[in-house]
């Protein structure tokens, strides 16, 4: 691998290698060697993808695996591209200029790895996979199979991993050695006997019950034998430990999670995974976090399906710790926002008290954010788990509170997955509230990534369900959304009925958030006859809107109304009118940090400046559009630049003419 990478990259090329072997063997690490060795050849960095979970045999969307990438580079989560297309092509554009180590783990298809090509001459990108993927050799893939250590190098890793030297013969130590076949792992796991106060007795009576048969690879899992020494000298309740973890939804966990599972007190759930942890069976990750890694985790269910106790109350584990993750999540989902929610557990706790202060309040969602990206996996993992475990209570509730973190950081494909599931959740239960609640969300994934067609027919059932329910909160968000989604397919007369009649909803409901959701009608509203070129209607409403947001603290809102009347005005050709609107929302917009809104208000002041003759104002303008733009959409920012430079010729060429 070494020598043909370091040929490839010195091409002055993208370097493109497929490293293959069975989990265990070392396939990762060995990659991480070679960008250890050779880090100064990737000047801008190393980026690591996870793109399947071996353990369950799952693939991790494309969409997911993009968005979690494009957040390292540093792209705002609220601001990333919805549909893959888009997200593949903005990591190829902020990767163009750079020379990065990017490794991509665990690919199962071809298209996975197709999604993550890059062009960055000097980078290398490596793709990592259980076995050979066939199809990579046509886009230049050079391909290395990892295979197992030889006895020489198994002894040195052997030694290396032992923790003190070893007390038993040098027969004793071949013949473990021999059981771990070369594999890494194993050797890592089992260098932990050394420990003991007699390895030599363990591993030979061990040797002695097992037999020829220890040395015969276990083709289900090839580290299985060697993990066997390690897990057979566990103290019972460390032994358990190993056992449940198989029933853990995710990979990592905090402690907190692992007493929950383990239904005992944190102190003696720490002391277990102590114990896993010296034996090298958990893997700590950080300050009270841990890590399972997958051919563990297979042999931890192995061990479980022999444990009939156990394995029987499979069920009450699930229970238990998805009980709990939700009600983690739904305590982090009431600090992102009020909004109204159909579950049980939100009436069983408060959000925010009202007399916080803004900074405290953007304190507090920023660590439930941050709290929930963390527990993503393993929430999505649950949602899975409760389904499968014929738990449908918890699946559809766990939607309604992961909803928030799915949209403020658009994971589309994590969002409709879970949906689909805690819909058809609350169909099986009869929880005709839920139906309505979880499709309406659903609805507005599929209107986020512009598959109106999907979200139509979900806000079409959510509205029959809140009108055969009397539920005018519901009737009134459907029609709403159907007013949106009917605007995107340009069907503007239905969209402006739709909002005529969740207004009349509105009106008859006389709540104390009824003078906001009029405002956020007449947003919509303004909007659509912006769409259709009604400039003055559109006028109008955006003026609404704004009686309402101006002075409040809802900024963004005072923001999009200003920037949405700035386009009405410059319709009616009120150009100055136009430009002083324009230069308030951008004022607002960044008070509230979001760069593509300050990119779109740029190029509208600059295409003023432009009808209005003022060359100058325009260049600016589009100087700051550009700048705005190259941190969420390089792309775009890259067409401004170009446009700038054949401004300038023109400029150039017509100062030379004269």
């Amino acid at each position: 691998m070494f020598t043909q990478v370091e040929r490839a990259t010195r091409d002055g090329r993208p370097a493109l290698v497929a490293l293959d072997g069975p989990g265990g063997i070392g396939v990762t690490a060995a990659a991480l060697q070679f960008y250890a060795k050779y880090k100064s050849w990737f000047p801008d960095g190393a980026l690591q993808v996870k793109l399947s979970d071996p353990d369950r045999n799952e693939m991790v969307p494309a969409g997911e695996a993009l968005n979690g990438t494009l957040q390292n580079l540093g792209q705002a989560p609220g601001e990333l591209p919805a549909t893959m297309a888009d997200r593949s092509s903005l990591l190829r554009r902020l990767l163009s200029d750079k020379r990065v180590f990017l490794l991509l783990n665990d690919a199962v298809t071809v298209s996975q790895i197709e999604t993550f090509l890059i062009n960055s001459p000097g980078s290398l990108v490596v793709a990592t996979s259980r076995a050979e993927l066939r199809g990579l050799r046509r886009l230049g893939f050079k391909r290395v199979r990892v295979g197992p250590l030889n006895a020489a190098h198994s002894a040195a890793l052997l030694d290396a991993s032992a923790e003190r030297a070893w007390d038993c013969d040098d027969q004793t130590k071949a013949h473990l050695i021999a059981v771990c076949g070369g594999y890494p792992l194993a050797l890592n796991v089992v260098a932990s006997l050394a420990e003991e106060p007699s390895p030599g007795r363990i591993i030979k009576r061990r040797l002695e019950r097992g037999g020829l048969e220890l040395f015969q690879e276990d083709e289900g899992n090839p580290v299985r034998r060697p993990l066997d020494l390690v897990y057979d000298n566990l103290p019972a309740d460390a032994a358990e430990a190993h056992r449940m973890l198989a029933l853990h939804p995710g990979t990592q966990f905090a402690l907190e999670a692992a007493a929950v599972l383990f239904n005992t007190s944190l102190d003696d759930a720490e002391e277990r995974l102590r114990v896993l942890t010296r034996k090298r069976l958990v893997h700590v990750v950080d300050e009270d976090r841990y890590e399972v890694h997958a051919p563990i985790r297979v042999h931890a269910r192995e061990v479980l399906a022999a444990d009939p106790e156990l394995s029987g109350r499979t069920i009450e584990v699930v229970r238990r710790v998805a009980t709990w993750y939700l009600k983690q999540t739904v305590a982090w989902d009431q600090v992102l926002s009020d909004r109204w929610r159909v579950s049980p557990l939100y009436q069983e706790r408060a959000g925010l008290p009202e007399d916080v202060d803004v900074e405290t309040r953007r304190e507090q969602r920023a660590r439930a954010l941050g709290a929930l990206e963390q527990e993503r996996e393993n929430l999505l993992a649950c949602v899975r788990a409760s389904e499968t475990a014929g738990l449908d209570e918890l699946t559809w509730q766990f939607c309604e509170a992961l909803w928030g973190l799915y949209h403020l950081h658009g994971h589309f494909d994590d969002w409709i997955d879970t949906h689909q599931r805690g819909l058809a959740a609350a169909e099986r239960l009869g929880n005709r509230l839920a139906v309505m609640h979880v499709s309406a969300q659903l609805g507005s994934a599929y209107f986020a990534i512009k598959e109106y067609s999907q979200a139509k027919e979900c806000f079409l059932k959510s509205l029959h369900v809140a009108i055969d329910e009397g539920h005018d909160f519901g009737q009134q968000s459907a029609w709403e959304w159907l007013g949106k989604i009917y605007r995107e397919l340009n069907e503007i007369e239905e969209a402006l009925q739709a909002f005529v009649k969740s207004e009349e909803i509105v009106r008859r409901l006389d709540s104390q958030d009824q003078a906001r959701a009029l405002a956020l009608i007449r947003l919509q509203r303004g909007r659509t006859y912006l769409k259709a070129d009604r400039y003055a209607e559109a006028a109008e409403e955006f003026y609404g809107a704004l009686e309402y947001f101006a002075g409040t603290s809802e900024i963004d809102n005072e923001a999009k109304a200003r920037f949405e009347l700035a386009q009405a005005y410059a319709g009616l050709d009120a150009l100055e009118k136009a430009t002083e609107t324009g230069q308030q929302a951008l004022a607002l917009f960044s008070r509230d940090g979001s760069s593509r809104r300050k990119g779109e208000v740029c190029r509208l002041l600059a295409s003023i400046g432009q009808r209005q003759g003022d060359h100058t104002t325009m260049i600016d303008y589009l100087g700051q559009a550009a700048q705005h733009y190259a941190l969420c959409d390089p792309g775009e920012a890259e067409a401004i630049r170009q446009h700038l430079v054949e401004l300038d010729e023109d400029a150039s060429g017509g100062s030379h003419g004269s």
